[in-house]
């Protein structure tokens, strides 16, 4: 007979898809090794756990209750500073601190390798449940809205104590108090480099925890997707796929946006407008609860189809199982007032910050420079000037920006070792050097700053290019040159061209992307002054780029190279004079 009052965690092992092992929670200390990542369920699962894994594989479906042995609270880094994210935990910390909870006894601190995470016992009384996931995320919502990122979703994993977060390379370790006042961020990474268990929190005994917030607790009814929601026909992953990855991606910066899109096809596919408020609640809890019902309420209200497959949110997680993806029918192409008026409003919604970048922030210039997603731009010049150069010394600059590099005319580990001259200011010696000896600090130390850099050497089809943005989802699409992207069945120049820089615009407008383009000059063109007229092949760069910039210099001469804007949609004009290191790879400002 199956007793129970025995619980289970969900546990990951290696990687959060490696899931599925339902294990006894006083066991969790034995799956902890050096090296490898390790997860577990935010919630405690009851003894059907165990079965339905084993026989599911997920916890898609399961319908057993969910209790709590902690309250974890999430100071994610994101987009910000290290030392902002533990300015962030200090002031949580504070704001418990005057709502009653002892930080000595009653709060542990945990670095996670990029933010921090709070646990305290279970002061609001929670009590198991089918309902709980929901009942937490709303009350924690409720009570400290966007100090924290609410993490409470139902299916929810998080990293376990003591066990490494291989996208930083360093360990989950606890902290105390103290110690998180007194380290700046930097000295909590060194300290958590290595694996300790030298310093344990002590677990809490909830036996004597008195629930100082039972009046916080959010008292909701039940929510049963089944109720509340009349489905259509089709299932939506075989229905609209790009619907379905948005429901998996909780991006920072297009919660609003990718909402707008969500609830569209929930209003297509006839669900109820009472169960699109619910799924929107319990996916998306960082937005607030009347930003929620206001976007439901404007969607369902729409006389119109919507969002269509052109569209560039939607285009961004085009799946080729969808039954639209050959046709690419779904929805309107024509946009009327209403449709063109929520794009705007989705543009001036979007995260900028993280999306763009401005010439200014980099170089010492008079005038904003900005490049925007959606933008082509073409970097003219002759060869042996250093456009290569110039483009992956600024590259290597946007860390806050994920970035393709299509190095077609140049080699994998020499396009990769320039970078990291670029990056670090070292000759090809230095890093030949370091890479001969291999000392691991030192490899790591150089990598790191061009590890938001993705380097290609396959000449892409034009025609595949949607989905290599798709497989990747960069910012930035470098293509070193521009000429050499394969166009099946035309080898004439002029018509290939045409094709390339017409495609390549129309993906950057729909895959919301910056493509930034290297192209030679054309023979007929003066060395001494570039112009828009100067690129090589047919006039489509000069029609289709937002941005045109010049290099040049002379060549054998000095190292002097001028940089400027050649033409441009929307931004003044600017020029530059650098001095071109070429054992650096760096260009260094200089006044003209």
């Amino acid at each position: 007979m199956a007793d129970n009052n025995v619980k289970y965690l969900e546990l990951a092992i290696g990687s959060v898809s490696n899931r599925a092992y339902a294990i006894r929670p006083e066991h969790i200390t034995k799956y902890i090794r050096p090296n490898q990542e390790l997860y577990r369920s935010l919630f405690v699962l009851d003894n059907s756990a165990f079965e339905h894994f084993r026989d599911k594989g997920s916890i898609k479906s399961y319908k057993g209750t969910y209790s709590l042995n902690s309250i974890i609270y999430d100071i994610d880094r994101g987009k910000k500073t290290g030392e902002d994210t533990r300015q962030r935990a200090i002031a949580f910390i504070n704001t418990l601190l005057e709502q009653g909870v002892d930080i000595q006894t009653q709060a542990h601190i945990w670095f996670s390798g990029r933010g921090f995470h709070i646990e305290i016992p279970n002061l609001y009384g929670f009590e198991e449940s089918k309902n709980l996931p929901y009942q937490v995320k709303m009350t924690i919502d409720s009570h400290f809205g966007k100090l924290v990122d609410n993490i409470y979703d139902k299916g929810r994993l998080i990293r376990v104590g003591y066990t490494i977060n291989m996208k930083s390379e360093l360990y989950k370790l606890p902290l105390s108090w103290q110690m998180l006042n007194d380290m700046d961020y930097q000295e909590i990474c060194e300290y958590c480099q290595t694996q300790k268990q030298d310093y344990h929190h002590k677990p809490f005994n909830q036996d004597d925890v008195y629930p100082i917030w039972e009046d916080k607790v959010l008292d909701v009814k039940e929510f049963k997707e089944e109720d509340n929601i009349k489905a259509s026909n089709t299932n939506l992953n075989a229905h609209v796929t790009c619907a379905q990855k948005m429901w998996n991606s909780d991006k920072e910066g297009e919660r609003h946006i990718t909402l707008l899109r969500m609830a569209n096809a929930w209003r297509r596919m006839g669900i109820v407008k009472e169960g699109a408020i619910k799924m929107a609640e319990y996916n998306i809890p960082s937005l607030d609860h009347n930003e929620i019902l206001k976007i439901i309420d404007d969607v369902y209200a729409w006389e119109h189809n919507g969002y269509s497959c052109s569209d560039t949110i939607m285009e961004k997680y085009c799946d080729p199982i969808c039954k639209f993806y050959k046709q690419k029918n779904y929805g309107l192409e024509v946009l009327n007032v209403k449709e063109l008026s929520s794009k705007l409003k989705d543009f001036v919604h979007m995260d900028m910050d993280s999306n763009c970048f401005n010439l200014k922030d980099h170089y010492p210039m008079k005038t904003d420079y900005r490049f925007l997603p959606g933008e082509l731009a073409i970097l003219l010049g002759d060869t042996k000037l250093g456009k290569t150069a110039w483009l992956q010394s600024l590259m290597v600059k946007l860390t806050h920006m994920n970035i393709l590099y299509l190095s077609l005319e140049v080699g994998d580990w020499l396009i990769f070792r320039r970078f990291l001259q670029a990056g670090n200011g070292m000759t090809k010696q230095e890093v030949n050097e370091i890479y001969r000896t291999y000392d691991e600090d030192k490899v790591n130390q150089i990598n790191e700053k061009v590890k938001h850099i993705k380097v290609m050497t396959t000449s892409p089809d034009i025609d595949s290019m949607k989905q290599l943005i798709a497989d990747n989802q960069p910012q930035i699409v470098c293509i070193d040159t521009i000429d050499a992207i394969d166009v099946r069945y035309n080898n004439d120049p002029f018509t290939k061209m045409e094709k390339i820089v017409n495609s390549l615009k129309q993906i950057a407008t729909q895959m919301d992307v910056i493509f930034f383009g290297i192209s030679h000059i054309s023979k007929g063109a003066s060395r001494d002054m570039l112009t828009v007229h100067s690129a090589k092949g047919n006039s489509a760069i000069e029609q289709k780029a937002d941005k045109i910039i010049g290099i040049q210099g002379q060549r054998d001469a000095n190292n002097i190279r001028v940089i400027r804007s050649l033409a441009s949609r929307d931004e003044t004009d600017f020029e530059m004079a650098f001095n071109f290191d070429y054992t650096t790879f760096q260009f260094k400002p200089k006044e003209i």
